[in-house]
């Protein structure tokens, strides 16, 4: 068996050539990546739509198996793929956050949210529009500053502290 995840070019996609199959596993990169993680459906998604063109597509979790005839080598066809599926997985992962994923990422309530974006300590990085007949804007999050949030659980507690004692006195 040989892996082959650099020589096959995928930032996201773990990739492994064995026996006429590709191996390719997403697992480690929902672990380093939040926005890949909180958009997991998406993620899979957008990976099957690329890599079923190339074979036949059989998923176990957050691994996919690309089985085709013959025993070649992977082709330029699959080079390519794997670079489209690494492009669109980038630009999932790093695009800002919905208030929706913030509250699921962080645990955290609606009117938590929305009162610590009102007073600045929760950074919005700007707004979507959503065009259902009257246009609404919501929030979005940049996904660095998320993150580094859900790796500081104690600044969600001190915020909520503060809220109480406030709320108090």
């Amino acid at each position: 068996m040989v892996e082959h995840s650099t020589v096959l070019g995928s930032r996201f996609l773990e990739v492994r050539w064995q026996d006429g199959d590709l191996l390719l596993s997403l697992r480690r990169s929902f672990d380093e990546f939040p926005g890949l993680k909180l958009r997991r459906p998406e993620a899979r998604r957008n990976a099957r739509s690329v890599l079923k063109s190339v074979g036949e597509l059989t998923w176990s979790e957050d691994d996919i198996v690309v089985r085709w005839d013959g025993r070649m080598p992977p082709t330029n066809d699959v080079v390519a793929a794997l670079q489209d599926v690494d492009l669109r997985l980038d630009r999932i992962a790093w695009r800002p956050l919905t208030s929706r994923l913030v509250e699921e990422a962080l645990g955290i309530s609606t009117s938590e949210r929305s009162r610590w974006t009102k007073d600045g300590r929760l950074k919005r990085s700007g707004t979507d529009l959503i065009r259902r007949g009257q246009p609404v804007g919501l929030s979005t999050y940049a996904v660095t500053e998320i993150a580094k949030l859900m790796n500081e659980p104690e600044t969600i507690q001190a915020w909520r502290a503060a809220d109480q004692r406030a709320a108090v006195g």
